[in-house]
């Protein structure tokens, strides 16, 4: 490997620690988040089906959506991911502001833009390090999320 491809894979690293175990500090705290703002259980149970159908919509429309600005406007696909990356902040800075009615808002934003990175991440790998140990590398750097969900928790 060269010294430019792992340097990558490092960048590669620390945005999924900070993108994913954002966005998995946030489901796993979501319920508790949603009570202090005085949220009942169903509201509660709400927000995380909430979150749990945008995640799926987002992994499965980022791949379409960023192959389409690929051909179409010659973006790449970490452009894509800075996207991602930049709206989920604005979605934890909404969360933050605690406000009650925001908060199905970031909802949907996070869920969104954690499903994407999910999307998106594999074909960033592949791109980076090739296909020859796809499986292996890409769950190494996976490991970044439960890493990131952990440092971001405590």
């Amino acid at each position: 490997m060269k010294w430019r491809q792992i340097w990558r894979g490092i960048l590669e690293y620390i945005a999924m620690a900070c993108g994913m175990g954002s966005g998995l500090a946030t489901i796993n705290n979501m319920s508790k988040i949603a009570e202090s703002l005085g949220y009942d259980r169903i509201q509660r149970n709400t927000l995380v089906s909430l979150w749990s159908i945008w995640n799926f919509l987002g992994r499965f429309g980022a791949g379409y959506i960023s192959d389409i600005l690929l051909h179409q406007n010659g973006w790449a696909k970490p452009t894509f991911m800075v996207i991602t990356l930049a709206s989920m902040a604005v979605g934890h800075i909404i969360i933050a502001s605690g406000f009650p009615s925001n908060l199905y808002i970031a909802t949907v934003l996070v869920g969104i833009c954690y499903g994407s990175q999910w999307s998106l991440m594999p074909t960033i790998t592949s791109e980076i390090f090739g296909v020859l140990h796809m499986g292996t590398i890409f769950n190494t750097i996976a490991i970044a999320s439960p890493v990131g969900s952990y440092f971001l928790s405590v």
